[in-house]
């Protein structure tokens, strides 16, 4: 019904990434959601099409299909091949070419899925994407044909339909570069074929976690009991009782969890940003259960619906609608592939979001009959405490968010103001944003608009709000992409017409800590013909070492701050704060580092390292690694694994200015401890601790160590 299809929506819109004092993921212009609209209506006219079979319908998914493909490769790669198997099972299959057409278009698509995903079919993605994909490719062999309604067209006219359709206009779009850049070229850096970059950005399917379990249980559950007391035929009052027996439960359990949230945060170092946060965090990580099992449901719910239908069923709209959703959810969800992370789970899941909702309201279908005294309907019951569930559930997750918009209200100013970029958040999260402003100003007032700027690893953000452009092609320098023979072409480049300045980053380099070490033909290039002029914040400005000379040096920096923001609930806030403790931090105070008592601020420091700080902080993080709770323990881990990656980075920044001395000032008194974690052997302990300890003694502490990398 519309209720629960407007569930779909509502929970789709509740989990998109917003990160409180620092960006809402709806409020940038990432292609993907133009991919996802062409996506979704791409599988809108499938709908059509398997219920009136139409070849006109068929031509727009083909053009939407290509749409898709032209912002997002994957998105219309995976598009076409749903669009391929949808139309071989609603299409004539009555004559021999037919057939064969219907059955190389269905095996092609599996082959070109299983190409994409570089035929990794053991592990979680094997199992999440490719076996789905299996068991859709031979019901659609085993289907081809059958829900073929009268006039419907033949398999070989309209799969030649659909193809049409998505090659013209990629065409279109792709001739011009083909031509530009050859087609070695074209394959390589716009279609991305052996380029590596699955690799490069892979991350894994994630675990399912225990509340993914727990909803999938729940679902189950629903389903399961609704069948038990259906062929139980149980009386109204019974199932009165047990639903009452349920609600009061669930409402004691809420309120003793509730009241105990206060001592599990001192004694069990749980939810050290809240209750609500805690909660939406464990949210986010039942994506990864959820949408798997609906796949599998799907197909499960689609076989039951199928299994009553013999022949062509013009009449049964809903196992047409139900064929085309598995398929579109299954499809959509192939592009959480290769990063797997939260956000790209969400841009993947709408369509099995919408088939989730689906299947939830066949699982409510055995209550239907559950009937008693007046008006009691037990699928109305079971309906509504499910929909009150999940709203509470949305509740949850975005109560937060709009808490945080509350107690902010206005209390921001834009920090950065230029004719192509108007930004601002609140003082609590605007260093960042203030130094990112700067630096665009500056760049602005020191070039003229036809000068070049080189910008490095991945901040031609600065270029476009400084209104300037870039003078090699690659604008997003990832270890391994742009490979070494690029970087030399594009040096190469460089020097025969050098770039009027260079903007770097000398800290805060996240997913690019590896960038600084990997581009060592670039950095050499930067640093012979290059000097400092500018720094503010966490970005570097250099000029050609003559103009350089005449330069007035110009530097902002946040205040130091006492940490007293390190213990905030949210992590812009902590990041921040850790930048401004670290700003003034002497060797003394990090000599004598004392890790907090209380589990939740020894976390919540821990993570401020982690994402704000660097390896001065040594001390608490090391102290972290003996403490006897898990989680500290893990936190530790993760802030020395972080620090250790941009260590390495800052030692290989561009300004060639890293500081050896203050980072041995602060180690000394770990010396013996981090020997002896660095002497270790492997597989004694956690590799981040040796990794963390071997790099700090040998850039510090041997006696060869040089000043600079």
């Amino acid at each position: 019904g519309r209720w629960f299809a407007a569930l779909a929506v509502i929970a789709w819109f509740a989990f998109l990434p917003v990160f409180q004092g620092e960006f809402a993921s709806f409020n940038v212009a990432y292609p993907a959601w133009m991919a996802t609209a062409a996506y979704l209506g791409c599988f809108t006219a499938l709908a059509a099409y398997a219920r009136a079979s139409r070849t006109q319908t068929l031509v727009v998914a083909g053009l939407l299909a290509a749409a898709a493909f032209g912002i997002k490769l994957n998105a219309g790669a995976f598009a076409l091949a749903g669009a391929v198997w949808v139309a071989v099972v609603f299409s004539k299959t009555d004559t021999a070419l037919d057939r064969a057409a219907a059955f190389t278009a269905a095996v092609l698509m599996l082959v070109g899925v299983s190409a994409a995903f570089g035929f990794a079919w053991r592990g979680a993605n094997g199992l999440v994407h490719l076996l789905p994909c299996v068991v859709v490719t031979v019901a659609v062999l085993r289907l081809h044909g059958r829900y073929a309604i009268s006039d419907a067209p033949r398999a070989s006219f309209a799969l030649s339909a659909l193809a049409a359709a998505f090659t013209v206009p990629t065409l279109l779009w792709s001739a011009g570069l083909v031509v530009q850049l050859g087609v070695g070229g074209f394959a390589r850096d716009v279609l991305l074929l052996g380029s590596g970059a699955a690799d490069l950005y892979f991350v894994d399917y994630p675990d399912p976690g225990k509340a993914g379990v727990a909803m999938v249980v729940a679902f189950v559950g629903v389903a399961v009991v609704g069948s038990a007391l259906r062929r139980l035929d149980l009386r109204v009052s019974l199932l009165r009782v047990l639903a009452l027996v349920g609600l009061t439960a669930s409402a004691a359990a809420c309120a003793v969890f509730a009241a105990r949230g206060e001592v599990a945060l001192a004694t069990g170092a749980a939810m050290p940003e809240g209750l609500m946060r805690a909660v939406g965090g464990a949210l986010e990580e039942s994506l990864a259960a959820l949408v798997p099992f609906v796949h599998w449901a799907g197909f499960l719910v689609f076989a039951r619906m199928a299994a009553d239908v013999r022949g062509p069923a013009e009449s049964d709209a809903q196992v047409r609608r139900m064929a085309v959703l598995v398929v579109a959810a299954l499809t959509m969800f192939l592009q959480a592939f290769p990063r797997s992370d939260f956000m790209h789970l969400m841009i993947a899941a709408p369509a099995s979001m919408v088939l989730g909702a689906c299947i939830l309201v066949h699982a409510l279908e055995p209550w239907r009959e559950l009937r008693g005294v007046g008006t009691f309907d037990g699928r109305a019951l079971v309906a509504v405490s499910v929909m009150l569930a999940a709203l509470g559930v949305v509740a949850l997750k975005t109560a937060p968010t709009f808490v945080h918009a509350l107690a902010t209200g206005s209390a921001y100013s834009e920090q950065i103001d230029t004719p192509t970029v108007r930004a601002g958040v609140e003082q609590a999260g605007a260093d960042d944003l203030i130094a990112f402003g700067k630096t665009a100003r500056y760049v602005r007032a020191h070039t003229e608009p036809e000068q070049k700027v080189l910008a490095f690893p991945a901040l031609t953000g600065i270029l476009f709000a400084a209104g300037r452009t870039s003078p090699v092609y690659h604008d997003y320098w990832y270890p391994g992409r742009p490979s070494h023979e690029e970087e030399t072409a594009m040096v190469q480049e460089l020097r025969a017409d050098p770039p009027t300045l260079v903007v770097a980053l000398n800290q805060g380099w996240t997913f690019f800590a590896g960038s600084p070490q990997y581009f060592l033909t670039a950095r050499s290039y930067v640093t012979e013909n290059y000097r400092l002029t500018a720094r503010f914040g966490r970005y570097d400005i250099l000029a050609p070492r003559k103009r350089a000379a005449t330069m007035t040096r110009a530097q902002w920096q946040p205040p130091p701050g006492e940490g007293d923001g390190l213990f905030a609930a949210v992590p812009a806030y902590r990041r921040q704060a850790a930048r401004r403790w670290f700003a003034g931090i002497s060797a003394a105070q990090c000599q004598s580092a004392s890790l907090e008592q209380d589990p939740r601020l020894a976390l919540l420091r821990l993570r401020s390292i982690h994402d704000g700080g660097d390896a001065r902080a040594l001390g608490w993080m090391l102290e972290g690694l003996e403490r006897p709770q898990s989680r500290v323990r893990e936190q530790a881990l993760r802030a020395l694994a972080e620090t250790t990656r941009g260590f390495n980075a800052a030692r290989f920044r561009w300004a060639d200015d890293f500081n050896r001395r203050a980072y041995a000032g602060c180690a000394k008194p770990w010396l013996r401890k981090l020997r002896r974690y660095a002497a270790s052997r492997p597989g004694d302990g956690d590799p981040r601790v040796r990794e963390f300890a071997a790099t700090l003694v040998r850039t510090l502490f041997a006696e060869t160590a040089p000043d600079k990398p």
